[in-house]
């Protein structure tokens, strides 16, 4: 019976090796990208080989292609030889054929050969020493194999290099994964726009909502956020591929699951990050430096911080907090310290919220730490106590305000506020008490924007701050 041979990256897995490579090296020493081209210049096969050296693949956790493995594992119990042929380093290609196997060999690149095209298509007849064979790729540059071979498996490529293909009038047999455009929307997380709504927080807080300018300058640098915290969100998805992989729900994202190319990701990445800077930029520079150090952050917690424990859940109350900072240098408004002090205690309740959910969802799988945070299911009932006192600091803070000279100034009648602070009692004890219960989400952002029960409470308070605005 004919061999296989059949090409790795995006054919067999629905991920580039080299790519996965390269973002784990950065990860793990951010250093690397001023080698990266030094190593380059000294070839391909030279890049590859030094990159494997420095990082391992974990092959149980690629995203294989499901259909073709099928097939390849049926034609191999029929009697077929199949072997992986890939330009993929011999390092990352033979532990998957390992894992899987029914591989009868590997063809691959190494600190000298870079197989691909022509160099793939040579090696492969020398290997099959003339016998006809099968070739399974995916690309314009598997066309020189496929030319060769007796039949050709065209696996997710373009149309135009299923047509060259079709050409060669060799036997064809397509595999073909439907890509949904909305794969990009679940990629860009647009429902976390929601949390880019504080930066209208200080219009409404100073009075300002009835400025057209101030509130269009806030809808232009909203759109500004959303497009970077898009972009910011793919850079994390690729830093996580691994541990998102192991995850229950995040191994099902685009990136994680291999539905969207990794090259796809890096073009998205600048596209989204530069279009959000230079919009920002429209409104005042001081936005848009207001939104290059959110950037700059979010990046170091994604490479690194994320990692400390305690620092993580700062961070991302801080992230939330300069939100609500750069609305205010949007509309030029001296931001309150009350205002300040009660995000950043509210945000680092509900990050620690995130927190006791993912160790709860640990525990229930029988699991003691998690992946790639600090963190242990032991540390729970720390970590629960700490939220719940930051939430009720955060009530406590509101009616230290409401005492103050401030409040008196900006409000008719101020003493309306009052019942701000039960209906925030009572929307913070609940929403750790569905914690306690392991009824929360992943995120409380996304359950609170779900629940009906939360949005009844949040209207409660609007008619507070409204009753407040009236002279009784």
């Amino acid at each position: 019976m004919n061999p296989i041979y059949v090409d790795l990256d995006g054919t067999l897995i629905k991920t580039d090796l080299l790519l996965e490579g390269i973002i784990a090296l950065l990860k793990s020493s951010w250093t690397a990208l001023f080698l990266l081209p030094l190593w380059l210049l000294r070839g391909k096969a030279y890049l590859k080989d030094r990159i494997a050296r420095r990082v391992s693949i974990n092959p149980a956790l690629l995203p294989y292609n499901a259909e073709l493995l099928d097939y390849l594992k049926e034609q191999a119990s029929s009697g077929h030889k199949v072997y992986l042929a890939s330009a993929s380093h011999i390092a990352y290609v033979r532990p998957i054929a390992e894992h899987l196997g029914f591989i009868s060999g590997v063809l691959a690149s190494d600190a000298q050969v870079n197989l691909k095209g022509n160099r793939k298509a040579q090696r492969i007849l020398e290997h099959a020493n003339g016998e006809a064979f099968i070739y399974a790729g995916d690309a314009a540059a598997d066309i020189p194999v496929w030319e060769h071979c007796a039949e050709a498996i065209v696996v997710n490529a373009p149309r135009r290099v299923e047509e060259a293909v079709r050409k060669t009038g060799r036997p064809v047999r397509i595999f073909r994964d439907r890509r949904r455009p909305v794969m990009y929307l679940r990629e860009f997380r647009i429902h976390q726009s929601s949390k880019n709504l504080l930066l209208f927080v200080p219009a409404f807080t100073s009075n300002m909502y009835t400025h057209v300018q101030a509130m269009s300058s806030l809808l232009v640098l909203f759109c500004a956020f959303v497009m970077t915290t898009s972009g910011t969100y793919i850079i994390n998805d690729l830093l996580d591929l691994n541990s998102d992989r192991q995850h229950r729900t995040k191994r099902l994202r685009p990136l994680a699951s291999g539905e969207m190319p990794i090259s796809h990701a890096l073009v998205l990445i600048v596209i989204l990050i530069s279009a959000g800077h230079i919009v920002a930029a429209t409104v005042s520079v001081y936005c848009a430096l207001v939104l290059f150090m959110y950037m700059l952050i979010t990046l170091s917690y994604s490479l690194y911080l994320k990692t400390v424990i305690i620092v993580d859940v700062i961070i991302l109350a801080f992230l939330f907090t300069i939100r609500v900072i750069a609305g205010a240098v949007a509309i030029q408004v001296s931001l309150s310290v009350w205002l300040v002090a009660f995000s950043i205690f509210i945000f680092l309740s509900l990050a620690l919220v995130k927190r006791c959910t993912e160790l709860s969802m640990l525990a229930d799988h029988g699991l003691t730490s998690t992946s790639g945070r600090d963190y242990r299911v032991s540390d729970l009932p720390f970590l629960n106590s700490m939220g719940i006192a930051s939430a009720y600091i955060a009530v406590l803070v509101i009616a230290l305000y409401l005492e103050s000279p401030n409040a008196s100034r900006q409000y008719q009648t101020p003493q309306a506020l009052w019942l701000i602070c039960p209906l925030l009692l009572y929307w913070i004890s609940r929403l750790w008490i569905k914690t306690a219960r392991r009824e929360m989400s992943d995120d409380p952002i996304i359950y609170t924007l779900k629940d009906r029960t939360s949005w009844y409470a949040f209207l409660g308070m609007f008619l507070a701050w409204s009753l407040a605005h009236v002279k009784l």
